[in-house]
């Protein structure tokens, strides 16, 4: 159970501010995680992080030139 709410403790925020290491850092340290159960959770703050910003759902999106 501590490792799921971890994950989603760190997933959830790296969607939205794209510190997706600091926020992992952060996960472990309040939860109390072992170094064993860290990279579950590391992984998933970058997995979320990259799939809303790597694929373009986190930012604004473009405008379209005016036309003259």
């Amino acid at each position: 159970m501590g490792l799921a709410v971890g994950c989603m403790t760190v997933a959830v925020p790296a969607v939205i501010v794209p510190i997706p290491i600091t926020l992992a850092a952060i996960g472990i340290l309040v939860i109390g995680s072992s170094p064993t159960n860290a990279l579950p959770i590391v992984l998933a703050a970058l997995v979320a992080f990259s799939i809303s910003h790597g694929l373009g759902l986190g930012g604004a999106k473009k405008k379209a030139p005016a036309a003259k």
